[in-house]
């Protein structure tokens, strides 16, 4: 019986190291099971970064050339725009130009027709002053 229970206590250290040398023998392999599934994702990661880098680096290309596109189509319609106010700009001042000269005309004629009248008014003063020296010397003539 003291036998019986040495040999007990013997197997069940044995099975106790048996059960110890096994979950150290389990854990190990998890640990490396472990750093291989890490290593595998720290793998997977990366090119899922870089996939997502690239993509991203894509995606801003696109952009930039978008844009660019609609500078340039900015830049025309704008031109198109200023040339098309420029001509209307320069409409407006010819016509404005045609109405001054008109203006000017207009005065120039109503100045001349003014001179004009001035110019009969006067002579027929000068000639009936002329005519009334005239008789006035005559008058004196005949006096003398």
């Amino acid at each position: 019986t003291k036998a019986d229970i040495e040999k007990f206590q013997e197997a069940t250290k044995a099975d106790i190291e048996k059960s110890q040398q096994a979950t150290k023998a389990d854990i190990e392999k998890s640990q490396q099971a472990t750093k291989a599934d890490m290593a595998k994702f720290q793998q997977a990661t990366k090119v899922d970064i870089e996939k997502s880098q690239q993509a991203t680096k894509a995606e801003m290309a696109k952009f930039q050339e978008a844009t660019r596109a609609d500078i340039e189509k900015s830049k025309q319609e704008m031109k198109g725009d200023i040339e098309k106010f420029k001509q209307e700009v320069k409409g407006d001042i010819e016509k404005f130009k045609q109405e001054v000269k008109g203006d000017i005309e207009k005065l120039r004629l109503a100045t001349e027709a003014k001179f004009e009248a001035t110019k009969a008014e006067l002579l027929k003063w000068f000639l009936g002053a002329l005519a009334a020296q005239s008789g006035l010397i005559v008058a004196l003539v005949k006096l003398l």
